[in-house]
């Protein structure tokens, strides 16, 4: 099994690289602290952001508190794993 650092790096540069293709996009900085990854991110607007919920309900949600269902009731995909 992969370590957990560099799976979490793995993923992480996985999203990272989606982002680039984005509208607004300016930059980002990955952190890593101990065990825990941070991502600060610019862009043009505050509302360029946004485009992380297209495909869903625009909405955030709670993967466990809601059961897998979004409050538009639509249903979440599986989450990643985490540690």
């Amino acid at each position: 099994m992969e370590a957990l650092p560099e799976l979490m790096q793995r993923q992480s540069q996985g999203i990272v690289e989606e982002t680039l293709a984005m509208d607004g996009f300016l930059g980002f900085v990955g952190v890593t602290v101990g065990n825990r990854l941070m991502t600060i991110s610019a862009r043009e607007s505050a509302k360029d952001p946004r485009q992380l919920l297209a495909g869903g309900c625009d909405r955030m949600t709670d993967h466990g508190r809601s059961a897998g269902t979004c409050s538009c009731g639509n249903k979440l995909p599986d989450p990643l794993p985490y540690w």
